[in-house]
């Protein structure tokens, strides 16, 4: 990894974030969860806007990183060139605490788990700190000053080939593709229910004189098609019902339209709303998990799709 093709993001430049769960999320639906707490947070983000996420399991904390990329070149977070620190180290677990003059970060049996930037570096208040709030106890301390960390980055630069999986808080052009493919789909639903209306007034309007068989066979056909589906959208609306009074989820908001459900869900335990994912997880779409502080619960709103 050469200097020249790496642009290092300071640790003055990134955001931090911590969201407490009940536990771990599925890393089918983190991306999405992360996102989310970002843009419920005063975190200003825009399309150059990325995210790292770690998981602290004693306390269930995620931690989360959100800086700009503001160049093409790769680019490295700078706590994480502490980790050259280690090399050519016994591997050994361990929980490390790096302090700076004016950050610290801590690692993990060599691996990165969270950062922050303080005015005051003062060591005792930061390990009472991360054990009050983490739950985690400090088993090393090392102080970083500004010649030890420039050497570490020049290490890091030479010997380091990891590669870090950094997310754009922006979705990708996937779901560009995804809503160009749903008002296509859209479009013709109408369409064919403009065919359907209209061959019905066409029967009341010619009640004596019998229609064409190319356009009862289309008429038929579509009866048919529409039919079957109503009857999947029936099926699975009793079950979603039947799921959400067992597991005490209650109702603030529901829409069906073009095959779909559209529900906001409230409970108090959020462990009750990300199992009520697994039931759906093929069908349906997470639009926002928020916790509401004036009454205490959890809201989550979904998009399901009936067939």
């Amino acid at each position: 990894m050469k200097n020249d093709n790496v642009n290092i993001i300071n640790s003055n430049i990134i955001e931090t974030l911590s969201t407490k769960v009940t536990e771990e999320i599925s890393s089918k639906y983190l991306n999405e969860f992360i996102r989310t707490t970002i843009l419920d947070s005063d975190i200003k983000t825009n399309q150059n806007s990325f995210f790292y996420v770690t998981f602290i399991e004693p306390s269930l904390t995620y931690e989360i990183l959100v800086f700009d990329k503001i160049s093409k070149k790769d680019f490295l977070l700078e706590p994480f060139i502490l980790k050259s620190y280690y090399h050519q180290k016994e591997k050994k677990d361990s929980i490390d605490l790096f302090i700076l003059k004016d950050r610290f970060a801590l690692y993990k049996d060599q691996q990165f788990l969270l950062l922050r930037n303080v005015k005051d570096a003062n060591s005792d208040d930061i390990k009472i700190y991360i054990t009050q709030t983490y739950n985690i106890n400090i088993d090393n301390t090392i102080l970083i000053d500004k010649n030890q960390f420039e050497s570490l980055q020049d290490s890091y630069l030479k010997n380091s080939n990891k590669k870090y999986q950094y997310r754009s808080i922006v979705e990708d052009k996937s779901y560009k593709i995804f809503l160009i493919f749903f008002l296509i789909v859209t479009i013709i639903s109408l369409y064919l229910v403009y065919e359907k209306y209209s061959l019905i007034n066409n029967k009341i309007d010619n009640t004596k004189q019998k229609p064409t068989s190319k356009l009862e066979n289309n008429y038929l056909k579509f009866e048919k098609i529409y039919t079957k589906h109503n009857t999947k959208a029936i099926d699975k609306t009793v079950e979603l019902f039947k799921y959400l009074k067992l597991n005490k989820i209650t109702i603030k908001k529901f829409e069906y339209n073009d095959n779909k459900i559209t529900a906001s869900l409230i409970q108090y335990e959020k462990k009750r709303l990300l199992d009520f994912l697994t039931i759906y997880q093929e069908n349906i779409e997470i639009k926002s998990i928020l916790f509401q502080e004036d009454t205490n619960d959890y809201m989550m709103e979904v998009i399901i799709d009936t067939l």
